[in-house]
Order: structure tokens, then C-alpha cells, then sequence
């Protein structure tokens, strides 16, 4: 009997260990370029070319330079796992599931001395159901770069193809 209290005594923390993960740490993003050409230029291409890239573009204010857009995603299996690489969430455990994840965009153009600088900011959200109660919530998650990185990228590609992307 002692004999096996000092197995579990040592099993059971190597066990535990072994479900542990290591928390997801914020790393920096990159949500800004600077484009070689002028703030009318660049204005242009980026009402094109984020309408092109599934976003509605909610306003667009050319005196201050900023572009607002969304994007809202539904559904579409039990994952959750509805933007890939875009936002962490974090778990909603077993007892939710989720619903629809939106996306605010807020472009903003100004003039820098290499050119244009371009910077985005997003905040990604979810709406997650209780499998129970049926009650829905909104979730904040937090932007992992990789849309920012992805539009910033288009938004030269589409002036320049085949030239890497300055910056």
C-alpha cells in the first residue's frame, strides 16, 4: 500500500505537468508602412483595394485621412476557429460555442517624409453562446498582425506587382 502511494506521489505531478501550457504572449505587430508615393495615391488604392478584400467600408474621411471598414464572419464548423491567424480569442471551454467574430478596421493615412505612412488598427471580437442557457456574449481578442500585415501588403501589390513591399 505505502508502496503505491509513492508511485501516485510521484506520478501524478509529471502527469499534471504534462497538461500545462505555457500562457500566449502578446508579440509586437506590424500595423504600419510607409508607401513611396503620394497620400492621393495611396488614398485611392486603398478605398480599391479594401473593398476588394471582403471589407465594408463603413466611412472614409479624406481630410484626416482615415478609412473605417468591418468584416464579420460567421460560423462556419464547431472549431470556432473562424479567422485563423487573425485574433486570439482565448478559449470559450466546453460549455460555449461561437457564433460570429467581427473585425473594426480603422485606416489611417498621413503624410510622412519617405512618402505616405499607412497605419492600421483592428480590434477583433466574438460573440459566443452558452450550449445551456442559450445566452450570448461579446469576447475582445486580441490582433495577432497577421490581417494588418496582409492588407498593408495588397494595398502595395496592387500598384507594384511582382516589387517586394518597401519597409
Amino acid at each position: 500500500m505505502r508502496e503505491m502511494l509513492r508511485t501516485c506521489a510521484v506520478a501524478l505531478p509529471l502527469f499534471l505537468t504534462g497538461c500545462a501550457t505555457a500562457p500566449w504572449t502578446q508579440e509586437p505587430i506590424v500595423n504600419a508602412k510607409v508607401f513611396p508615393e503620394s497620400k492621393d495615391r495611396v488614398w485611392a488604392r486603398i478605398l480599391r483595394t479594401t473593398a476588394r478584400e471582403d471589407l465594408s467600408v463603413t466611412g472614409a474621411d479624406s481630410v484626416n485621412g482615415v478609412v473605417s471598414a468591418e468584416l464579420n464572419m460567421a460560423a462556419w464548423d464547431s472549431s470556432g476557429d473562424i479567422h485563423g491567424d487573425w485574433a486570439v480569442c482565448g478559449s470559450g471551454g466546453l460549455l460555449q460555442r461561437p457564433l460570429s467574430q467581427h473585425a473594426d478596421l480603422k485606416i489611417v493615412v498621413s503624410p510622412d517624409p519617405a512618402g505616405t505612412s499607412v497605419t492600421i488598427n483592428t480590434r477583433f471580437s466574438e460573440l459566443r453562446q452558452d450550449k445551456r442557457s442559450r445566452a450570448t456574449r461579446r469576447v475582445r481578442c486580441t490582433s495577432t498582425g497577421v490581417l494588418e500585415g496582409q492588407l498593408l501588403d495588397s494595398y502595395w501589390a496592387i500598384q507594384q506587382p511582382g516589387r517586394r513591399s518597401p519597409g
